[in-house]
Order: structure tokens, then C-alpha cells, then sequence
């Protein structure tokens, strides 16, 4: 503790514990990015199957596709917590605590979708700096005693 007993800041523990300071450090790449991931496409299928003809096949391989090319570019985690924050919000004005459940659950019976027939998936890099974009961050570390 410092004087005062006020709790030592992030800054200050980190320089102390190179493994918190790496944590802290792909923690913030990883939710940078995340904000960057742009998802009006999926937004934009997730609210048009909720039209008379429901989620349909076309809707399902759009999804994925888009998915997957999200992925690509901007790495899985970022892009999967993208995704879930706009599921998060889609159907909120319907009161629909599940998008995905409701989106799938209005879909007709799909075996698989080939994500060789997307279009336009640039790649990306797994790898902002030393920060890993492709798995998500283990807990945060504690100093021993702490």
C-alpha cells in the first residue's frame, strides 16, 4: 500500500510486474481493436431477417461470410467480441434477450455454409505488435501477496 493507504495505480504495479504490464498492454490492443471492427453489414442481415420471410439461407451465408472476413481482417478476438456487442443491441427494441438464438431459430435447416464461396476476405495480421489478436487474454495476473 502506499501512504495515505491509497491502492498503487495500474502504471505503478505494472512497473513492477512485467507480466501485469504485458497483460495491461494487450488488454488495451485488444479492446482498441475491437472498436474498430466495424459490424453495419451484420447488424444490417441480423435486422433484415426479421422481415416476413424470416432468416433464410442467403442470410445464414452472408453471416458467416462476413464473419470470416471480420475475422481475417481484424483478428478472431476482436472481431468475436464485435460481433457480440452488436448482438447485444440488435434486437433490443423487439426485447429479444438472445439475437443469435432468434436469428437461427427463424432460419431454415442449414448443413454447413462453404466460406470458399465469400467474397472479398483481405487478410490480416494475428499480431498487433507483440499483442496476439488470434486468442483471447487469460485472467489478470495478481502479484503474489497482493
Amino acid at each position: 500500500m502506499q501512504q495515505g493507504g491509497a491502492r498503487p495505480t495500474a502504471s505503478r504495479e505494472s512497473a513492477r510486474d512485467p507480466r501485469l504490464a504485458e497483460w495491461l498492454r494487450d488488454s488495451t490492443v485488444l479492446d482498441s481493436v475491437t472498436r474498430t471492427v466495424p459490424t453495419d453489414s451484420l447488424y444490417h442481415i441480423f435486422r433484415t431477417a426479421l422481415g416476413p420471410k424470416g432468416t433464410t439461407s442467403e442470410h445464414i451465408r452472408q453471416m458467416v461470410c462476413e464473419q470470416v472476413r471480420l475475422g481475417i481482417r481484424y483478428g478472431h478476438v476482436p472481431a468475436a467480441r464485435a460481433f457480440d456487442r452488436m448482438l447485444d443491441t440488435v434486437y433490443n427494441d423487439r426485447n429479444v434477450p438472445d439475437a443469435y438464438g432468434e436469428f437461427m431459430y427463424r432460419a431454415p435447416k442449414v448443413s454447413a455454409v462453404d466460406t470458399g464461396d465469400c467474397q472479398s476476405i483481405e487478410p490480416g495480421s494475428a499480431t498487433l505488435g507483440r499483442t496476439r489478436l488470434d486468442q483471447e487474454l487469460p485472467p489478470r495476473p495478481v502479484r503474489p501477496g497482493a
